[in-house]
């Protein structure tokens, strides 16, 4: 039966791909509900199954031109918004900007705007998890990124590369040079 699928797996594909969810892909194409999850979990296991899944996935993305990178410039778009992006204070009130003043790419950020008993709430999109998202993507938090794990924030390591690296640190003005071994601590006055 490779390769040919029966109108009862066509069925698990199409209910499958409303949810992504398996078990009740099973159900609503007519599995026993006491087998729903092994059913499943076995069809999806199935080549005919999974590339007719991948198939019609690839279908629906091209269709709607959704795109890795459409996807990351979305959520790049909700993790960098800073509420100031949407409003202002003037005078110890908050303003809200006109949306024509806000950068279009910024109002991917916009979960909601609603009129409350109190004025106008905005409600920005959760920035915690899109940022998470995207260090995910990037391997930032797994180890697989080679620049994640290497860069340090270590000011005198930093000061100290520098001068291998043949800076000099006398031009840098930030950076006093360390006192001669020999010299007063104290300055006489």
């Amino acid at each position: 039966m490779a390769g040919k699928m029966t109108p009862k797996m066509q069925k698990f594909v199409d209910e499958y791909l409303v949810d992504l969810n398996a078990t009740q892909a099973a159900i609503r194409a007519g599995y026993s509900k006491k087998t729903a999850y092994s059913i499943g979990v076995s069809n999806l296991k199935k080549p005919e199954i999974a590339a007719a899944i991948q198939k019609r996935q690839k279908s629906a993305a091209e269709k709607l031109e959704i795109t890795r990178e459409r996807v990351l410039k979305e959520l790049a778009s909700i993790g960098f918004a800073k509420a100031t992006d949407f409003l202002t204070i003037q005078g110890g009130r908050v303003v809200i900007k006109d949306s024509d003043d806000v950068a279009a790419d910024k109002l991917a950020a916009l979960a909601s705007v609603k009129e409350g008993m109190y004025g106008v709430e905005v409600k920005l999109a959760d920035k915690a998890r899109a940022l998470e998202m995207l260090g995910k993507y990037l391997g930032l938090f797994d180890g697989t990124n080679p620049e994640g794990d290497t860069q340090k924030n270590n000011l005198f390591e930093a000061i100290a590369g520098a001068a291998e690296e043949g800076i000099d640190l006398n031009e840098i003005p930030e950076i006093q040079s360390s006192a001669d071994v020999d010299a007063d601590v104290v300055e006489e006055t």
